[in-house]
């Protein structure tokens, strides 16, 4: 037999390259009749005919094949970082193999294949993994397996669109978590809104970098964070916790608990009375809790108003970018406006013109609390438009131009000069006369813009009568037509108050107060002596003012504490007409200048504002509607209505209930042919 040959062959790289090349030579050689050089040829015509048939096919399914068994041993042997990772260098090593021995056509084809068998056939299964999934990579925070699984999956919309939903759910769950601690530790009575907002937008931001650094801004992992943090935001602690007591109790009690929880209707979310039992077993209201509307423009008022401690500069800019970042989720942006324009004019009025000192660069006069006013306005009417932010717009500008106007004033008063014998502060009269020296500044608030005061007369002493008459005066000189009314309420008064030394000897004690205008009135009285008393009736007979609003003005000057600066007969916490008031002689602070807290003169009518102007937008929009279709069938209507409406979301019961009150003033009529059809009334 003939001796037996063993012949050694070594693929190389460039062998391999050639036998792949050879494929595409023979197509390009079949369709030519004269042949120089196959591979001058190959580099102008590429017939892929023979390489598709005998190579590239055979290929594409080997390769199928063997991906689709080594992505089982993965799915076996590994976690989901681990198969993420083998995942990953396979793709970049037959990326790489492609380019290097495969001709160009196949690399598309070639990553499909690899992607289809180890994402598309085993993405769902790796997110889904119990002990390592993408559940689990979120709650551990680890950002490289997240951002690996994204790049891997961004392309694959079904796992894409899983990851969407566990970043979802895992965000909400998140959110949920730090309101029900919220809620909580209000049924505790130890409740800080502060910290449960600060808690939130740290959280809030938290995700946006994730979003950001992680997901590269995805529209799909966006959209997924905006509707988790819009279910968050626009959700109820209390009926959250009252939910979860219930599940845990199960049964009659949990049938019991459940009408013991009173949800109340309040616009902007609303929020759940806090209730406790009386041993008689009837449940006992606490009052309702402030939604997470009003806890967050609460937040942004003391973030304008520099109370938050440990924020410098930077982090104040910050905070108020994530504050609007909340405000876009909100349903109810017409409430959290609402509440913000009764602040802002708070704010507004208590700046002080030349107060705050302005910011380098800034337009001379601007301070740099208005600048922030300014930019939170421009925040809301990015997202809203400028209809939204018309009205805290025109506040400030009024401010704006108020702080111009008094300047004028001022100058108009230097000119005049002082009444003979007086002082430089002192306003001359026709009559010769003069008052006290004193610091006087008017606001102009345009009617329509600011918040609606009830308007209080209360009976002025002469020198401030002379004041206001002459500033008419002036005012009139220069604005025909323009009506003025001064609401006193909103005013602000600073008062020196000399107080007896504590011993026999030393000087007296002098306090430097701010308090509202009807508490200066009243603390005047006292000025020609001190040591005499008046009934609160007769006090309130030189006001000229009501009981409720004399009771709630003397309550802040008997029953405070810290600032009672009147002693008072009767019960501690409370004002009658037939209690007697005096000077509290022995009154001693720590502080030198504070402020004296007054009881609103009237409540907040936030809610009954929006109501109404919720009411007029709906109607609005009706009418807007209907004069452009003429003829729309109910559900249709609704839907538009709520389709425009991007400030609130109205029920569909509210708007049926304005329909019927167009229709009974006849800008809607209902078809004769049809009931469920409504007619524009031209």
């Amino acid at each position: 037999p003939s001796p037996s040959l063993t012949v050694a062959v070594t693929v190389t790289a460039t062998l391999t390259l050639r036998c792949i090349e050879l494929f595409v030579d023979m197509g390009a050689a079949l369709n030519q009749k004269s042949i120089k050089s196959i591979r001058s040829l190959r580099a102008t015509v590429d017939d892929l005919g023979e390489y598709e048939r005998n190579f590239q096919r055979p290929f594409l399914a080997a390769s199928a094949q063997y991906w689709r068994l080594q992505a089982q041993i993965w799915l076996d042997a590994c976690d989901a970082p681990a198969f993420l990772r083998h995942a990953e260098r396979a793709i970049l090593e037959e990326r790489s193999r492609a380019r290097r021995y495969l001709h160009s056509s196949s690399e598309i084809l070639l990553l499909d294949v690899v992607r289809r068998e180890l994402l598309f056939r085993c993405g769902e299964a790796v997110l889904n993994d119990a002990g390592s999934g993408s559940r689990v990579l979120l709650a551990r925070g680890d950002l490289t397996s997240l951002r690996r699984a994204y790049h891997l999956f961004r392309e694959v919309e079904p796992c894409l669109a899983l990851l969407a939903r566990h970043v979802q759910e895992w965000v909400t769950e998140a959110g949920m978590s730090v309101l029900r601690r919220s809620g909580a530790e209000s049924a505790a009575e130890k409740g800080d809104d502060g910290g449960f907002v600060r808690e939130l937008l740290e959280l809030h931001a938290s995700h946006m970098e994730l979003l950001h650094s992680t997901f590269e801004d995805d529209p799909a992992l966006e959209r997924s964070v905006k509707l988790a943090y819009t279910q968050v935001v626009n959700a109820d602690a209390g009926s959250i916790l009252a939910a979860e007591k219930s599940n845990d109790r199960g049964g009659a009690e949990e049938k019991s608990d459940a009408k013991a929880e009173e949800k109340s209707g309040g616009i902007g979310g609303g929020g759940s009375g806090r209730t406790t039992k009386t041993s008689s077993g009837r449940v006992k209201n606490k009052g309702p809790k402030q939604s997470t509307n009003e806890v967050l423009v609460r937040y942004l008022d003391r973030v304008l108003r520099g109370l938050e401690r440990g924020l410098g500069e930077a982090a104040v800019e910050r905070s108020l970018e994530n504050i609007m970042g909340i405000f876009t989720y909100l349903t109810d942006k017409d409430f959290f406006l609402e509440v913000h324009r009764n602040l802002l004019c708070k704010r507004l009025l208590g700046l002080r013109s030349g107060a705050s000192a302005t910011v380098a660069g800034s337009r001379r006069g601007i301070s740099e609390e208005v600048e922030r006013e300014r930019a939170v306005i421009a925040a809301m009417k990015l997202h809203m438009g400028t209809s939204f932010t018309s009205k805290v717009e025109g506040m400030v500008n009024d401010y704006l131009i108020g702080q111009s106007l008094q300047a004028e004033y001022r100058e108009c008063v230097a000119e005049e000069g002082p009444a003979d014998g007086g002082d430089a502060g002192e306003i001359k009269t026709a009559a010769g006369d003069t008052g006290p020296a004193y610091d006087f500044e008017v606001q102009m608030l345009t009617t329509g813009f600011w918040p609606s005061q009830e308007q209080l007369e209360p009976r002025l002493p002469a020198h401030i009568a002379r004041r206001l008459a002459h500033f008419e005066g002036w005012y009139a000189g220069k604005h025909n037509h323009r009506v003025l009314k001064w609401i006193h309420a909103l005013g602000e008064v600073e008062v020196k108050a000399f107080f007896p030394p504590r011993g026999s000897k030393g000087p007296p004690r002098t306090y430097t107060m701010t308090m509202s205008p009807f508490q200066a009135l009243v603390l005047q009285h006292f000025d020609a002596d001190p040591g005499q008393t008046f009934a609160v009736s007769a006090l309130r007979d030189a006001l000229g003012l009501d009981d409720h609003v004399v009771s709630r003005v003397l309550h802040g000057l008997c029953c405070r504490p810290k600032t009672r600066l009147l002693k008072k007969t009767g019960a501690a916490n409370a004002v009658a007409l037939g209690d007697e008031v005096c000077v509290n002689l022995g009154f001693s602070s720590k502080q030198v200048r504070f402020r004296v807290l007054q009881p609103a003169l009237q409540r907040a009518a936030a809610q009954k504002v929006v109501k109404a102007d919720r009411s007029h937008a709906i109607d609005a929009t009706l009418v807007r509607t209907m004069k452009a279709r003429k003829l729309l069938a109910h559900n249709e209507l609704v839907q538009e209505c709520l389709r425009q409406l991007t400030h609130f979301s109205p029920e569909a019961r509210a708007i049926k209930l304005r329909i019927e009150s167009l229709i009974e003033r006849d800008y809607l009529e209902r078809d004769p042919d049809d009931s469920k059809k409504y007619r524009y009334v031209p």
